[in-house]
């Protein structure tokens, strides 16, 4: 049976390496021989001189004209410098929107507020089965209603018609369907204004039918999925389709 395990390389081979290689040695046992193996497990730069690494130190990078000089990570904000952060994530829709209807919260507010969009598309094959059972069980649901003579569910049945209406368009290829995170990052001078900036957004965004929540214990992700890198730490994301994207992103679509 072949085996094989980790051990520590005898020090007059690890003199004999150049440095800083990091080695793992392991033995192994093949037809009754022993073969050792040197494996290389990660590269690391030359070491730099003492002269070399204080003309480093003394270089200015971009990490040190835009970084802050400290970061205080809590539960529900961070606090950058002398400034206050948080991170609102948008968890629900309304069913019907205009073209611009997050307007208000830029022009209404008046505040600090910087808005990321995420989007990414998805395969229209693999949407269209998930809608079909999804129909199965709206329509199976519906029936055990009708059959036990309950009262109709609307909520059920706006679903049942918004699922059939997609699946439709995207067997057509009228549409397609992009998984979608939307975050608000609010900006303040105390946490006084934070809060108060906090209670004025997640008022206007319950005027708009849409839900939203304070990224609890994640806003430091919450702050690198706002960054202009484009990655999104996250991950809450909803589906729309191309429509619903477009007056969104405040595109108006034309037909």
């Amino acid at each position: 049976m072949n085996s094989a395990r980790t051990v520590r390389p005898p020090e007059e081979v690890l003199d004999r390496m150049p440095w800083p290689f990091r080695i793992r040695v392991a033995r192994k046992r093949d037809s009754g021989r022993a073969v050792s193996a040197l494996e290389d497990e990660a590269f690391k730069p030359p070491a730099l001189s003492p002269d070399e690494r204080l003309f480093a130190l003394g270089t200015r990078t971009l990490a040190d004209m835009v970084a802050p000089s400290g970061a205080d990570v809590r539960r529900d904000h961070l606090q950058l410098d002398a400034q206050y952060l948080r991170v609102l994530v948008v968890t629900g829709y309304p069913r019907t929107v205009a073209a611009g209807w997050l307007a208000p919260l830029v022009e209404e507010l008046d505040l600090p507020l910087e808005l990321s969009l995420h989007v990414r598309p998805l395969p229209s094959g693999d949407m269209v089965r998930a809608l079909g059972l999804q129909l199965a069980r709206l329509e199976s649901s519906r029936r055990g209603d009708v059959m036990a003579q309950r009262i109709k569910d609307p909520e059920r049945d706006i679903a049942l018609e918004d699922a059939d209406r997609l699946r439709n368009s995207l067997q057509r290829g009228d549409e397609r369907v992009f998984s979608v995170s939307l975050y608000l990052l609010l900006r303040a001078p105390t946490r006084r204004a934070l809060d108060e900036a906090t209670r004025r957004v997640e008022t206007q965004l319950d005027g708009l039918l849409t839900h939203s929540r304070v990224a609890l214990f994640e806003q430091e992700r919450g702050l690198r999925s706002c960054l202009p890198e484009g990655r999104d730490r996250l991950l809450v994301p909803r589906n729309l389709d191309t429509s619903s994207l477009a007056v969104s992103a405040g595109i108006k679509v034309g037909r």
